[in-house]
């Protein structure tokens, strides 16, 4: 009797076996710090809210606590600054959905004798509990939408391809499954499924579960929000298509208004928390003027094929699910355009974002991974038509789906060990590199230019750059002091803080990846100067709003007074937003005595 049950469901405990074994690695050996960096931004709704009280971050006290005992990230950026209060930066579907582990690992901190403050070792491994509750939701969901259309053995195959053979593994089981991405994959396999089964059965159940699922994918990324094309566009591929979904929609008008009110009630905790924090339901809080969208000049070869971290070089597996929408096509017109429409749309606006290549810290592009719900199905297609084929063409593309699962596995281990690099990846390393388990220090010099988060004066070999000067300014025309002390000077003081400031566009500086600014002037301070003494600024702007925003000033130790200083400060350019972003080099005093400023000169260092 156990033997039949056994052979009758072999598939189904094949496959739970391998998730537990997958999966299992977070348990026996729990990641360290998973509370950090976006992760951290997610989560800062639940301890400031139900520990310190203090949703909008006013007591620096326990931020500072955490920053300290925790080091969540080197800077805070998680969170950005209304006219009224501070805000978390990211929206709080992710918090809403990881809270019951919240309020478990709550519980048990003071008993496991850990602080209850939020971040301590429970909090982190209940939590991370709940992100793998949350994946493993959404790969059952998964599954269950494939047996909608493939059989146990090929519906099997393709949940372990994207589980596999895809960056959907380095997510989860080296990010710690706490990452967005992970509960919107869950987010779209639920409401894919229950619209198969809308579209199947009208029931105001599944209009229900469709409208709290597309609420929260929404709520935790309102980009996602395109996502509403599946479920608008499913079942449509031609006209007479096309007025049967009118009339379904028609006849079952109550449903979409309960799909419409779930959806918009799931936004309400937001809403309210930005109308208490700024005034307004609505708050856009990516402030940051480096980055964006920039729909009108998409990077999206560079997404798509690029060696930095090109989807399709790095996830290969998923350009074999684009050409499978053509078998799509002759199997299941009722799907594809819901799926490929959508598809297009998700590239062109990831593609958009001007850091393209964001997230160095994730495999590929972590920011699809939530489409291969639906990519998955185009990949079925095309692995069933390929077995319908003779036996040899079989056995062929079965050595190719093995290669690229076994290529996507190798090269996480390459990425976690540091071999892929997660930000300067090039063409040239890229093949130095490939297949190696080490790398030289001679091989990282093919690696593009080490970019730091923190302010220090950058280094660089002079030798491996050309130099110019692009600019000299004497301030002759813009000395109006009589003082003798020199004929060209430019004389600040209490009523003029600002030099005139150099201007130039990057695509004008230069058309490498980055170049080196190096400026030189030489500064008079007279005698008994007391207070800051003047800086040199150097940044970038976008729209007139500065970023990479750097500073020097002459240290107090080294200055002489009532003689000439010279001074230098090194800046490298940033990952400009646009190529007409604009450099800006200019010396600012903010003091009330005064100090001249002669011989400005700005040279440039571009890479041989």
């Amino acid at each position: 009797m156990i033997t039949e049950i056994i052979f009758k469901h072999r598939n189904k405990i094949k496959l739970c076996g391998l998730l537990l074994i997958v999966f299992s690695a977070h348990i026996i050996k729990p990641r360290d710090r998973v509370l950090t960096w976006d992760v951290f931004g997610y989560y800062l709704y639940l301890p400031a809210q139900f520990i310190h009280h203090d949703p909008y971050l006013e007591d620096g006290n326990w931020i500072q606590s955490v920053f300290e005992t925790y080091n969540p990230s080197s800077t805070f950026y998680q969170v950005s600054q209304s006219e009224k209060h501070r805000v978390i930066k990211y929206t709080s579907g992710v918090a809403i959905l990881v809270s019951p582990f919240f309020f478990i690992a709550h519980l048990l901190a003071l008993p496991s004798g850990f602080p209850a403050d939020g971040f301590s070792r429970p909090y982190e491994f209940i939590l991370t509990l709940g992100g793998l509750f949350w994946a493993l939701t959404g790969l059952i969901f998964l599954y269950k939408v494939l047996r909608n259309y493939f059989n146990i053995s090929t519906s099997t195959l393709l949940l372990l391809l994207i589980l596999l053979g895809t960056n959907y593994y380095q997510l989860n089981i080296y990010e710690g499954s706490l990452l967005s991405h992970n509960f919107l994959f869950s987010l779209y396999a639920i409401l894919v499924y229950y619209t198969i089964k809308w579209h199947h059965s009208q029931k105001i159940s599944y209009a229900v579960l469709m409208g709290i699922s597309f609420g929260f994918i929404t709520l935790i990324r309102p980009s996602e929000i395109i996502v509403i094309l599946v479920p608008l566009l499913w079942t449509i591929h031609d006209k007479p298509s096309l007025y049967d979904k009118l009339h379904l929609l028609k006849r079952n008008y109550t449903h979409v208004l309960v799909f419409m009110i779930v959806s918009f009630v799931v936004l309400i905790p937001q809403m309210l928390y930005w109308r208490s924090a700024t005034g307004s339901y609505f708050y856009h809080s990516y402030t940051d003027p480096s980055v964006g969208f920039e729909l009108l000049s998409p990077h999206i070869f560079k997404f798509l094929f690029s060696f930095r971290k090109g989807w399709f070089l790095y996830t290969p597996i998923m350009f074999l699910a684009v050409i499978g929408f053509i078998l799509m096509y002759r199997k299941n017109k009722s799907a594809i355009y819901a799926i490929l429409i959508f598809t297009i749309l998700n590239i062109y606006i990831i593609a958009s974002w001007s850091l393209w290549h964001y997230a160095g810290g994730s495999f590929s592009s972590r920011s699809i991974v939530p489409s291969y719900v639906l990519l998955a199905l185009p990949l079925g297609y095309l692995y069933q038509w390929i077995s319908s084929r003779n036996r040899i063409i079989h056995l062929l593309f079965n050595f190719v789906l093995i290669s690229l699962v076994s290529l996507n596995l190798f090269q996480t281990w390459q990425f976690q060990n540091g071999i892929l690099n997660r930000e300067r990846m090039t063409r040239e390393y890229y093949f130095r590199i490939f297949g190696k388990t080490r790398v030289s220090e001679e091989d990282k010099k093919l690696l593009l230019v080490a970019r730091s988060a923190t302010p220090d004066e950058p280094r660089f070999n002079g030798n491996e750059y050309e130099s110019r000067v692009i600019h000299f300014n004497s301030f002759m025309l813009s000395n109006t002091d009589q003082d003798s002390l020199a004929v060209n000077y430019f004389k600040l003081d209490s009523t003029r803080k600002f030099t005139p400031a150099f201007k130039m566009r990057f695509k004008d500086l230069t058309h490498k990846d980055h170049a080196y600014i190096m400026a030189t002037a030489e500064i008079f301070i007279p005698d008994n100067f007391t207070g800051e003494l003047p800086m040199l600024v150097m940044a970038f702007h976008y729209e007139n709003k500065p970023y990479q925003y750097r500073t020097k000033s002459l240290s107090q130790l080294d200055v002489m007074q009532n003689d000439w200083n010279t001074f230098t400060m090194t800046y490298l350019t940033p990952e400009v937003r646009t190529k007409k972003d604009e450099l800006g080099v200019y010396f600012w005093y903010r003091g009330n005595n005064y100090a001249y400023i002669r011989d400005l000169t700005i040279t440039l260092f571009e890479p041989i």
